[in-house]
């Protein structure tokens, strides 16, 4: 994601933020609809500043087995 910053993202000191309606991720169990708590980082393992780096998304719990879930990103 070129030009993206953790700036605003759910940390892993803050969680809960990712439930939050202004998360700017969400990840949502697509069978109940409920929202799964999780954080959001960039892949700062790249240092080749040319290259991009990843947005990671990383639930705070498991996620179910054979389970459609919802990611979404806005204003990363």
């Amino acid at each position: 994601m070129p030009g993206a910053t953790a700036t605003g993202l759910p940390s892993p000191l803050e969680i809960g933020d990712s439930l939050l309606d202004e998360s700017p991720t969400v990840i949502i169990n697509a069978e109940t609809g409920e929202r799964v708590a999780h954080w959001s980082e960039i892949d700062e393992a790249i240092t080749d500043p040319a290259s991009d780096k990843a947005l990671l998304l990383r639930s705070a719990e498991p996620f179910e087995p054979n389970t459609r879930y919802i990611v979404a990103l806005r204003n990363v």
